[in-house]
């Protein structure tokens, strides 16, 4: 069975120029979403980039957490 179409597929099929990615990054200062690839010119050098897989069974991409936390600026 073959996944749905998605955003970032048809903006490849639709320009075959633009990588079939996305990357969304996070961090304390704000993060952005850039598709078609990312930019590694917005990471520090100390800053790890992590790829996650398409995973096809389930049609998403699936991130195992170790942990979350959130906090609050006054």
């Amino acid at each position: 069975m073959n996944s749905p179409p998605n955003l970032i597929d048809k903006l490849h099929y639709q320009n075959s120029s633009i990588a079939n990615a996305f990357s969304l990054c996070l961090g304390p200062e704000g993060g952005y979403l850039a598709v078609g690839g990312f930019n590694k010119t917005f990471h520090s050098l100390y800053d790890e980039i992590k790829f996650i897989p398409y995973d096809g069974r389930f049609f998403q991409y699936r991130i195992h957490w170790k942990n979350v936390r959130v906090s609050k600026k006054c």
